[in-house]
């Protein structure tokens, strides 16, 4: 019997409780390999942590080895500063117990929790070794593989539902294709795949090829799959060619790339090849990549949803391409699984 557990994503986050009354806040599903909760359990725990009293609040949280052992987390979004704990969690029902948690008690433009699910490679090394949520879900016996499926669906809806162990073949169409993680050349560990082609379409037209345009998908490079980030970063010498074709024009202040908000209404598809092959193909529409831009008041332009990633890899994929995409990830046989999503 397959075992599996599923959470509901509530614009493209899960809600993670952990033992006490009070709700929790929401953890992004972000592919860091450990777990923390944001600056709004400080005061919850530190309290607990020095107050003889606290049946009103966790009564299973304990300094991780008894002392104090701080860390130090840096993300894109921002910076994170805090200290191991270890407490009791709830995850779409399955309650863990003795789960290492990274506590902030300072957070710099990082305001979410995050419920790590990366390789165990990409494990803080500041501690000693040990298990992440997945395979805590293995070991106390909810789930039966080192595994998990995640469907984000349409930006639209910003719902979505990742299953731990499992996968749900009603949100895909056609076959759920695996691929191999490959070496990040960073060195570090990271859910990377090859990315192989790279093509657009307008009004059925196509105006660009990466086999006929571009050398950096050549080789395949290695591609981050990514829910922790937004937007998608591309090789510069594919992101220069859509400068012109959607009349791109680059914040001053920010360095962000925007186009106009109408754009998502036009009739264009964006073709992405992973594999030899291409393997696979996933189909992304005008509509999932344009995000509000908060320097524009109008509502006149957005965000683009694939920014300048440079020359060197690893690239990054993030939410624009994700809500198109059914991602498995397998940890047991090191294979990420693709599949065009079915939107529900």
């Amino acid at each position: 019997m397959i075992l599996a557990h599923v959470l509901s994503v509530d614009a493209h986050t899960v809600c993670t409780p952990v033992s006490r009354p009070r709700p929790p806040p929401c953890s992004t599903v972000f592919f860091a390999a450990s777990l923390w909760s944001n600056a709004e359990f400080k005061t919850i725990l530190i309290n607990s942590l020095i107050t003889p009293d606290y049946s009103d609040q966790s009564t299973t949280v304990q300094l991780l080895d008894g002392v104090q052992i701080p860390f130090n987390f840096s993300y894109g979004s921002g910076d994170v500063i805090g200290e191991y704990i270890t407490d009791n969690i709830a995850v779409g029902g399955a309650s863990l117990t003795n789960v290492i948690i990274g506590l902030t008690t300072e957070d710099i433009n990082e305001g979410r929790g995050i419920l790590g699910v990366g390789l165990p490679a990409g494990e803080a090394s500041d501690i000693p070794e040990h298990p992440g949520v997945l395979e805590l879900l293995v070991e106390q016996g909810y789930i039966s593989s080192n595994s998990y499926s995640l469907y984000l669906d349409s930006y639209a809806l910003a719902t979505g539902e990742v299953i731990f162990g499992g996968i749900d073949s009603s949100k895909y169409t056609g076959d759920l294709v695996p691929l191999p993680i490959v070496p990040s050349p960073d060195g570090a560990a990271r859910l990377t795949v090859e990315w192989t082609s790279f093509n657009i379409y307008i009004d059925g037209e196509c105006p660009y090829q990466s086999r006929q345009s571009s050398f950096s998908l050549n080789n395949g490079p290695a591609t981050l799959l990514d829910s922790g980030t937004t937007l998608a970063f591309i090789p510069q010498d594919i992101f220069e060619k859509m400068i012109p074709l959607f009349s791109l024009t680059q914040d001053s202040q920010t360095g962000e790339w925007l186009g106009l908000c109408s754009i998502s209404t036009e009739n264009i598809q964006f073709e992405f090849g992973f594999g030899a092959g291409p393997e696979v193909t996933i189909i992304v529409a005008a509509s999932e990549i344009m995000r509000p831009f908060s320097g524009d008041s109008t509502g006149t332009y957005c965000l683009f949803g694939f920014q300048n990633g440079g020359t060197d890899p690893p690239f990054n994929l993030g939410d624009t391409f994700l809500t198109s995409t059914y991602v498995y990830y397998d940890f047991d046989a090191y294979t990420i699984s693709l599949a065009q999503a079915n939107w529900t």
